[in-house]
């Protein structure tokens, strides 16, 4: 997926929205931006593209420096604070977080989705109540009730599966460079 600019005219809610949507893609994406926030919050890696040159940097802090949009002297203390660590390096650490980040948005979905499906079940209880069964109205808002916890259950099922479907895929690509979890 190309991205460009997309936090343009969003406000935070949607931009906070925008993030967790890109976190959650399982697939690549490739986001051209000049929002540093969204950067430093999705990219795993940066490209800088500068003057007819592309430049793969380290850091973000390092690619906005270089463009006049942070401090020149963060670019001094990375420089100073010695060598980097290698592209391996680097890319292993970048996919450790962002697998631990998707096994804690799934773990946090599956809590969701336990709670959605007990509501479900305690809602479908209260239909079988002989005080509610003979009351037609108050059975007509619980049998809604119903349904709209049943929606919400699905809902979330959804949400869980592609959570548990990204981080797997996260935690295996961990596993094919070697990194313990």
């Amino acid at each position: 997926m190309l991205l460009d600019e997309p936090t343009n005219h969003l406000d935070l809610p949607t931009c906070e929205a925008l993030e967790a949507a890109i976190a959650a893609f399982p697939g690549a994406v490739v986001v051209v931006s000049h929002d540093r926030r969204l950067v430093e919050r999705v990219a795993t890696e940066v490209l800088l593209l500068d003057d007819g040159r592309a430049e793969l940097v380290m850091r973000v802090e390092e690619a906005f420096a270089r463009i006049g949009l942070a401090p020149a002297r963060a670019v001094e203390r990375e420089k100073a604070a010695g060598p980097r660590r290698s592209a391996g390096e680097q890319q292993r650490r970048l996919v450790r977080r962002d697998a631990a980040r998707a096994r804690e948005r799934s773990d946090a979905l599956a809590l969701e989705l336990e709670a959605a499906d007990r509501r479900v079940a305690e809602l479908e209880a209260l239909q079988c109540d002989p005080a509610v069964f003979s009351d037609t109205g108050r059975a007509r808002e619980v049998a809604a009730e119903v349904e709209i916890a049943r929606r919400l259950a699905a809902e979330r099922l959804e949400a869980w599966v592609v959570a548990e479907e990204n981080a797997a895929a996260l935690e295996a690509r961990l596993a094919s460079l070697g990194v313990e979890q």
